[in-house]
This record gives structure tokens, C-alpha cells and sequence, in this order.
């Protein structure tokens, strides 16, 4: 067979053309030149990072005819034959433990993924193939930092499309979500159009899709989203193209950084429960929808301007009654002392009716409680969507008492102490994903007097002799004592 894979065709030859490890060939390099060469070289790493790449590069610059040298020339014999692979005096085998600690250790690192698009690029044109830039990132993605897995794959997406290839092949060939359904999901998330994405979740099955890659892709996804959202300008941040990052940045804007950042952390905590799930596309299904029913976070600013505008509107205190006139006001009555003083009439001087403001002399009602109870309720049915019976049943009988450094303060029900610290747990996830990451609760056992409970009052002491005095007087008899193992007669 005359065809050579690309990672075979195109692996290096010298240490220029190794690729994302320049601190390790340029230490090479120097040694070399300088004779400063060890008796030992120990390459660790990744896989498909170079390795035995640049040993073969170092094993030619050492026995080249022309060497030691560090530009070997690879048209000598032991060139050949190493390049080749043919030759006696460089094998590949496993190094005993005993030597490792001898060695001159140079940890490869992996491979960005910019340098591995450029590389793909710089491949393709030389072998005359048309391949969209957008999948060529794709594949270097797909590589994780190792230029031989994406050299393979290149190799497997030209077999399958020939010289000229569009990014969805790319994405088909290797079992990627498209970029377009992933933004669908999100943008169906944000703007609330649950139906949409249950028939985008359905679509993907059908074609064959692994929804667990589906959810992983998806969760990078919403890690765009984010980035985009809190720094528009963190285009270096994300290896995508530049119209996708338009796209993603156009939907960031559609919704906070704060709600963002919560769609991410509870998509990162699902990831491991769609692993457990015995039924996958229910537990996608279940897992995004809860996403869609998240209620989106007020920012600070928000509530400080409401704060704000509330002080407005209710002046710099609280509003009181006027005082009555010093003429009008009548003189204090003394207590009745009996029935018939108290039905006594009295001449009273009459008042005209105050006006209704006046009379109205109740304190005004805080906004910021209407707001916190108002977002209380809306808390609880929060959870009775996405909690389960029991933990509703245990939450609705708590009552909020306030808030304060983000903690808000719940007295709880009656049945709380039995039965209510082992869904705590759930209840502070369900909090933190409904009001933020900072929130939490707090709470507190309600008292036994509150709670209607009188505690029983201490027991007295018995008296034995009175004990004895009274079953003599019910049964008569005479009271004998005994000791030992005797039995009485």
C-alpha cells in the first residue's frame, strides 16, 4: 500500500516544524550547540503532542553524518534509517523504573487549539483540498490539544467528502452537534418556548444524535453565552469563528449575565444526573424544560432603583396625622369606677369628622415587604414545579420573616423538626437557582409555645412509705419483706 495516513505524510522532520512546542525544541536546539547534551532524555506528555516526534528529530540531530547538529540534514544514512524507522541503534520500548530518575525530563504540553487550525489549514492547502474554516476549528477542538488526533480526523473527513467539505459534514462525520441547534436550544431557553424545544430535542433523536454528547456540547454552549454576556470584548476566550461569535453575543443580550450564570451551574449540576438517568431523552427533556421555567434574577441595580424610587414616593419619613386644634380638643374623662358611672351620659363637646386622610392614621405599607413576600410566593411555586410533594407540603407551611446579608429568614412549620432537615438540602439548591447563587436560607425551628405545645410539668418524687400505707388500706393484710431468693408463704 502506497498511501500514507497525514499524521505518517506529515510528521516532522527537524525541530522548526514541530508544532505548539517551542520551548522544548529551542532547549534542544541550545544544548545541542552548546554540547551541553544529557545522557538522558525522558519525554512525557498527552498523546499526540510530538513526543516521539521530536525524539526521532533528537536521535537524527546526534548521529547525523554532519551532527552533532541541530538542523539535521535527513539525507544521510542514520537520517534515513531513523525517519525510516529501520534503524538498530533506535528502538522504541518501554524505559525500566530504575531509569526514569536518571533522565533529562521535558513534559510536553498540549497543543493549542489556534496552532492546530493553522496547521490544518497550512495541510490543506498544500494538498490542494477546499475545507470551511469553520470546520477545520471544529476538528482542532475535537483534538483536545493533540495535532495527531486531528490530523486523523482530517484524514477521515476528506475519505468521507473528497477535496471540498462543508462544516456540517464535519460536525455529521464527527458526531458533533451543529452549532445552529445548539443557539436553537439556547435561544428556546432564554425566550421561554418550551414547545420549540422539546421538537429540536426530538428532531436530534430521531436523526440519531447521542444526546449526552448533545448535553455537552450544549453546556460549552451556554459557556459562550456567558462570556459573551458578562465581556463582550473576550473573543480570544472562545475557539469559535467570528460570525458565530456574532451569535452568540446577540443572544447574550437578550438576557442577564446573572440569569446565564445560573442556566450554566444548574446545566453543569444535570450533566452528572443525565449520566444516571435509565432513560436519557426524558431526563434531557426534564433537565432543559426546568431551565425554561427558571425565573429570571433582578439585578442590584434593579433593586436599588426600586428602593429608590420608593423613598420617592413615601418622602423622607413616615407620613402621621395632624395634631387636633388646642380649642377643639376635649379634656381627658376619668375611668368609670362602677357600671353606673360608666352609663352615665357625659357632655361631650362635638368635633366635626376629620377628613379621611387625617383619620387614616395607619402607618404606610413598606414596598420592599410587598416585594420580598410577593417574590416569597412566587418562591414556593417555584418549588412546587420543580420540587417534589413532600418537600411543598413542608416549605408552604414555613413563614418568611425577612431578609438580611442575603439569608432569608424562615420560621418553620410545626412538622418541620421530624421530618424536614433531610430535604434542606434540596430546598437551598432550589433557592439559590430562584433567587441567585448568593442567596441562601435560613431556617428556624419554630418555639413550642408558638407552636401550641405546653411543656408536661416535672414528676414528683414518689413516697414509698405512702405507697405501702395505702395498698395495706385497699387489700388489708400485713406487708412482710423478703430477702434472698425466698419465696414468700
Amino acid at each position: 500500500m502506497s498511501y500514507q495516513v497525514l499524521a505518517r505524510k506529515w510528521r516532522p522532520q527537524n525541530f522548526e516544524e514541530v508544532v505548539g512546542q517551542e520551548p522544548i525544541t529551542r532547549t534542544l536546539q541550545n544544548a545541542i550547540s552548546q554540547g551541553r547534551i544529557a545522557h538522558a532524555f525522558l519525554f512525557s506528555g498527552p498523546r499526540g503532542v510530538g513526543k516521539t516526534s521530536v525524539a526521532r528529530i533528537l536521535a537524527k540531530a546526534l548521529n547525523c553524518q554532519e551532527g552533532p547538529t541541530p538542523h539535521p540534514c535527513n539525507q544521510c544514512q542514520a537520517c534515513r534509517e531513523i525517519t525510516g524507522g529501520s534503524s538498530l541503534d533506535v528502538l522504541e520500548h518501554k524505559v525500566p523504573a530504575t531509569i526514569l530518575s536518571r533522565c533529562q525530563r521535558y513534559d510536553f504540553r498540549r497543543i493549542p487549539t489556534s496552532l492546530i487550525q493553522a496547521h490544518l489549514e497550512k495541510l490543506a492547502g498544500q494538498e490542494g483540498w477546499q475545507i470551511d474554516p469553520e470546520g477545520l476549528a471544529l476538528i482542532a477542538r475535537e483534538a483536545e490539544g493533540g495535532l495527531r488526533d486531528a490530523q486523523g480526523f482530517l484524514d477521515q473527513v476528506v475519505t468521507f467528502g473528497g477535496d471540498k467539505i462543508s462544516a456540517a459534514e464535519i460536525a455529521r462525520i464527527l458526531g458533533v452537534t451543529e452549532r445552529g441547534s445548539l443557539l436553537k436550544a439556547l435561544q428556546a431557553v432564554i425566550q421561554r418556548q418550551g414547545p420549540a424545544l422539546l421538537e429540536l430535542i426530538d428532531d436530534l433523536y430521531n436523526q440519531g444524535h447521542d444526546l449526552q454528547r448533545f448535553y455537552q456540547d450544549l453546556v460549552w454552549y451556554a459557556r459562550h453565552l456567558l462570556l459573551a454576556g458578562l465581556h463582550p470584548e473576550a473573543r480570544h476566550l472562545v475557539a469559535v469563528a467570528d460570525q458565530e461569535w456574532e451569535e452568540i453575543a446577540q443572544l447574550a443580550r437578550q438576557a442577564p449575565p446573572v440569569h446565564l450564570q445560573n442556566l450554566l451551574s444548574i446545566l453543569l449540576q444535570g450533566e452528572e444526573e443525565l449520566k444516571r438517568a435509565p432513560q436519557p431523552r426524558l431526563a434531557l427533556e426534564v433537565l432543559l424544560l426546568r431551565l425554561i421555567h427558571l425565573e429570571p434574577v433582578m439585578p442590584v441595580s434593579a433593586w436599588l432603583a426600586r428602593l429608590e424610587d420608593l423613598e420617592k414616593r413615601l418622602g423622607p419619613g413616615p407620613r402621621r396625622a395632624a395634631p387636633p386644634s388646642p380649642g377643639k380638643t376635649a379634656a381627658p374623662q376619668p375611668l368609670a369606677s362602677s357600671a353606673s358611672e360608666a352609663a352615665a351620659p357625659k357632655a361631650v363637646t362635638p368635633e366635626p369628622p376629620a377628613p379621611p386622610a387625617a383619620a387614616a392614621a395607619a402607618p404606610p405599607v413598606s414596598g420592599v415587604e410587598t416585594d420580598l413576600e410577593a417574590r416569597w410566593q412566587q418562591f414556593l411555586q417555584y418549588v412546587q414545579e420543580n420540587g417534589d410533594g413532600p418537600l411543598y407540603g413542608k416549605i408552604s407551611k414555613c413563614r418568611l420573616l425577612g431578609m438580611a446579608d442575603h439569608r432569608l429568614q424562615v420560621e418553620a412549620g410545626r412538622s418541620w423538626n421530624s421530618t424536614g432537615p433531610r430535604h434542606e438540602a434540596r430546598l437551598q439548591e432550589l433557592a439559590r437557582a430562584f433567587f441567585g447563587p448568593e442567596y441562601s436560607l435560613e431556617i428556624k425551628a419554630q418555639d413550642a409555645k408558638k407552636a401550641g405545645k405546653i411543656p408536661a410539668p416535672p414528676k414528683k418524687p414518689v413516697d414509698l412509705d405512702t405507697l405501702k400505707q395505702q395498698a395495706l388500706e385497699i387489700f388489708g393484710g400485713q406487708w412482710v419483706e423478703l430477702s434472698g431468693k425466698e419465696e414468700p408463704q
